[in-house]
């Protein structure tokens, strides 16, 4: 009997030491998931064949170009 009060009181006494160090080291959260890059839409300079994002492609005319550069070239040609 002895024993078994013992390990009834280990028991506890472990069970204690969890619940304080668990309300002292309280879990940090997880940084969040790095996002994902926006992808863009690439699109091929009239004059050269080049693909460029469509953030930075020049429209004019209903033609993209990658440059303003070709775009004037190809407007002089026409």
């Amino acid at each position: 009997m002895g024993v078994l009060r013992i390990l009834f009181w280990l028991l506890i006494g472990w069970l204690v030491y969890r619940f304080i160090r668990q309300l002292v080291h309280k879990p940090t959260s997880r940084p969040a998931p790095p996002q994902p890059p926006n992808i863009e839409q690439m699109l091929r300079c009239e004059l050269c064949g080049l693909h460029v994002p469509q953030s930075e492609a020049i429209a004019s005319k209903g033609h993209t170009y990658c440059c303003d550069d070709h775009r004037r070239r190809a407007q002089s040609t026409t």
